[in-house]
């Protein structure tokens, strides 16, 4: 695979190129951040106004994350604007060369505003942020027919990095073909007890960072480019139970309320089971980051992982977890990356 360098190589003739076409005049670039992707933003500003440039590997390169396509970022935008839905407005694409310049939503993200609000103060934004989810939920399911399906989808089968990356973290060795199994059987049986589903708008990583806080008071969506149709309610999980942050149990309750309010019970079930998948998930995929790309500032969040999935009171997991050796009660064991990696199959997904 290609380097990050490789490809960003000739990045600064590429975004040159792109903005001189699209931008009349002279022109200020400064860069805001990149993530998880190799993906970056920048802050173009041309005395008039501000964009944003999102600059990432091309669809189809072999540095392209999948789940974070350009295509689908701009059709997924161009769909939850004719909703109604803030996303930012896009200006220009050059899907060959990785750059999208869009609306500019300011610096005001979900989590830096709670950065510094009282309990009430955040409860009141967590709250907009629900009352959000639950408009996307009510999409009618005819307009979101083309999206892909959740069902065998890379965020549906990444719960197996649990098994792939995690388990050899915690017991120090290789897992077997027939822990795999084990571990996919546990799975589908919990699910297979879960009443059906309507399927709904997916957002796929609605949390505080890739949400907005606008001048008007309204919540902005970002990264929405993995949405998806199944059960809308995965996004709660990611709301409330959010890997990187704890949320205030009054606040959680309150939520909880709300998007629940005049459902039948099952959904309930189904929000339990996604945020156990949720977390099974990310636990394997912040190993997986520091293992394959050094990237260790995720590891920092293993031990609030741990605790929600020692929060899970579902029957079928603890039985699991009883059976591997597994302890969520007590501190996980000292993370040697090296030691960590001889262990991982050359399989793990």
């Amino acid at each position: 695979m290609m380097s990050e360098q490789n490809w960003f190589e000739y990045a600064e003739d590429r975004r040159n190129s792109f903005l001189s076409q699209e931008i009349n005049g002279n022109y200020a670039l400064t860069q805001i951040s990149s993530d998880m992707a190799p993906r970056h933003y920048y802050r173009v500003n041309d005395a008039k106004r501000n964009y944003i440039l999102l600059e990432s590997a091309p669809d189809g390169h072999a540095q392209a994350l999948p789940g974070h396509e350009l295509r689908a970022f701009v059709e997924v935008d161009r769909f939850l604007e004719s909703e109604g839905f803030r996303v930012p407005k896009i200006h220009a694409v050059n899907e060959s060369a990785g750059l999208i310049l869009m609306e500019d939503f300011g610096d005001m993200t979900f989590e830096r505003a709670i950065a510094n609000l009282s309990e009430d103060q955040k409860s009141e934004l967590y709250l907009k942020a629900t009352e959000l989810l639950v408009k996307l939920r009510d999409v009618p399911s005819n307009k979101i027919f083309s999206l892909p399906s959740f069902t065998g989808s890379r965020i549906d089968n990444g719960a197996r990095r649990f098994v792939d990356w995690f388990i050899p973290y915690y017991l120090g060795r290789s897992v077997s073909d027939s822990e795999i199994k084990e571990f996919q059987d546990m799975m589908l049986a919990i699910k297979s007890s879960l009443p059906p589903i309507e399927s709904g708008f997916v957002h796929g990583d609605y949390h505080p960072a890739n949400l907005m806080v606008l001048e008007d008071g309204e919540l902005g969506l970002l990264d929405f480019q993995a949405a998806m149709r199944g059960p809308s309610v995965y996004d709660l999980t990611n709301l409330l139970h959010d890997a990187r942050r704890n949320v205030d149990q009054d606040c959680m309750y309150r939520c909880q309320k709300f998007y629940f309010k005049d459902k039948e019970s099952g959904l309930i079930h189904w929000y339990n089971y996604l945020s156990l998948h949720f977390h099974l998930r990310v636990i394997g995929q912040f190993l997986k980051v520091a293992l394959m790309s050094g990237k260790t500032n995720y590891l920092q969040h293993l031990d609030r992982l741990r605790e929600y999935l020692d929060e899970n009171q579902n029957a079928i997991f603890s039985e699991y977890c009883r059976n591997m050796g597994l302890d969520f009660s007590k501190k996980l064991p000292d993370l040697d990356l090296e030691r960590v990696k001889g262990c991982i199959r050359n399989d793990a997904t």
